[in-house]
């Protein structure tokens, strides 16, 4: 039968919803036999099969709005980009096409189609211990309907009713109530402990959750507050809280129960697709003179704030801390309440909160940096993307004085330099460039970045490329002959972490 099978390189195509024996393909392409992402060694082509026996490890794949949302391999643990999932991931860097199959009886296959990867996601599920991991999904659209890797086709835009993506504020009782039981849920895995804490007008006792891991602690209550309005709470605090006769609360993130108030800091927010984020309009309290929502938003010095709808004519910039469903979600909280921590601290010790504009002959500093989700429209659909900068380059900084560094960086409207180590001056030692995945485009931007502020030195720095995975030789031989030193990190659901920091580091030296 394998001879009645397309050649692939004389540019013939299987059939629209003809079966196929699996093994057949398999014959005659090569590939394994057994996953759900099979890459021919003989053929510039990569097999997906999907169906519904993978939904006990997560593999919920679908169409919706004429994407089909096809689940990357991997049974066990978090998905990571390796093997299948970056074969399909860098598909068109390395020009071979991804054909879909769907499972039928009897080790048959029923063809889907040719597919384009054009973007992926994560999301949480079971792995097939019944543990909850990282998933990666991919989207992928019909070949027929894909242009190139920056446009679709009208007919494809128009078939999906593309608008500009936004974040809308909550306002109906039922969602508001579904949306702070999933947030509740989303922080719920730590240890359960009795501790108490305090505020201005009072203190209480009571179990709370403590995430060792993130060096947080959180108490939720559906009344936490009743006056003017009942209100959702969320209480968060930093360090081992039975470690102390007194905890401070760190941060709230509020909401009210109904005709929710900008007053209240918290955001009870969902996109176009119906998933629930939680953001933070930046409004901190704590009872000292200088704790305000200006005072903070100098100190963060946001990059990205999200802008949320009220209603057609009413909109906020809002600080956006993840999506519920994020298995790192935990951790993007973790991050922003550490650092409304930080800058409480600072307010009470009478220390700096932000920098000014930097000259070549300031004192460098270092101000946190966003940490959340931000909204792009690089293609024709605006697309939600995860955005965890400001947690690897907050991370990144903790690490780097853990080794002694003094680290810096520069504040919103300068020169914008992620994260550097200076030598004298404004210039950089070592200067760091974070990127939130290895995409070529993303390799090329920080190259170009890099270079650019490495040129406007007297001395040139040690460049450093900060990424989440190793790249292929390609690049890698290319980023050696620009003398970019390359340093990885992987980040799960206990933060981010840098596993070669020393290696490179000493390297650099």
């Amino acid at each position: 039968m394998t001879d009645n099978l397309p050649t692939l390189s004389e540019g013939q195509k299987f059939i629209s919803d003809k079966i196929y024996r699996r093994s057949d393909l398999h014959d005659k392409y090569g590939g394994s036999r057994q996953s759900g992402i099979s890459t021919s060694a003989k053929y510039p082509v990569i097999f997906l099969f999907t169906g519904e026996s993978g939904a006990q490890y997560g593999y919920n794949d679908g169409w919706e709005n004429g994407v089909f949302h096809y689940t990357g391999e991997g049974q066990d643990g978090d998905m990571e980009f390796s093997r299948g999932n970056l074969a399909v991931k860098e598909h068109l860097k390395n020009r071979k096409e991804l054909e879909v199959f769907e499972q039928q009886e009897k080790a048959k296959v029923k063809y889907i189609g040719q597919m384009v990867c054009t973007d992926w996601y994560y999301k949480s599920g079971p792995d097939k211990n019944g543990i909850n991991r990282r998933v990666i999904v991919f989207k992928l659209i019909p070949s027929s309907d894909f242009v190139d890797e920056k446009r679709l086709k009208t007919k494809i835009k128009s078939k999906m009713k593309y608008e500009i993506s936004s974040l809308q504020a909550l306002s109906d009782a039922k969602e508001i109530a579904a949306c702070y039981k999933e947030f509740e849920k989303a922080m719920v895995k730590g240890n359960e402990v009795n501790a108490k804490f305090g505020w201005s007008a009072g203190s209480t006792q009571k179990n709370v959750i403590w995430h060792s891991s993130l060096n947080i602690w959180n108490y939720f209550d559906p009344e936490w507050r009743d006056f003017p309005n009942k209100c959702y709470g969320a209480l968060f605090g930093i360090g081992n809280p039975t470690l102390r006769a007194m905890n401070d609360i760190s941060l709230e993130i509020n909401y009210d129960h109904k005709n929710p108030r900008k007053s209240v800091g918290g955001r009870f927010l969902k996109d176009e697709n119906g998933r629930f984020f939680i953001g933070h309009s930046g409004k901190v309290g704590g009872g000292k003179k200088g704790i305000g929502k200006d005072a903070f938003l100098e100190f963060y010095n946001a990059q990205n704030m999200q802008t949320v709808l009220w209603d057609q004519s009413d909109r906020e910039e809002v600080i956006i801390l993840g999506t519920v469903e994020d298995p790192l979600f935990p951790a993007q909280v973790a991050a922003f309440v550490n650092e409304v921590a930080e800058f409480k601290t600072r307010i009470k010790l009478g220390s700096p909160i932000s920098s000014s504009n930097l000259s070549i002959n300031s004192s460098p500093k270092y101000t946190p940096e966003f940490q959340g989700e931000k909204t792009y429209t690089k293609k024709p659909d605006t697309i939600v993307a995860s955005c965890y900068h400001g947690m690897i380059i907050s991370r990144l900084k903790e690490e780097m004085e853990k080794l002694g560094y003094f680290v810096a960086n520069d504040p919103v409207g300068t020169r914008a330099r992620d994260l550097f180590i200076p030598s004298s001056g404004n210039e950089a030692k070592i200067l760091f460039e974070v990127k939130t995945d290895a995409f070529p485009t993303s390799i090329y931007t920080a190259i170009g970045q890099l270079m650019y502020h490495g040129a406007r030195q007297k001395y040139a720095p040690l460049r450093i490329i900060v990424i989440p995975e190793i790249v292929d030789d390609e690049t890698r031989n290319a980023l050696y002959k620009l003398e970019i030193k390359i340093l990885t990190y992987k980040m799960d659901v206990e933060g981010v972490r840098f596993p070669k920091m020393s290696n490179v580091i000493e390297s650099s030296e």
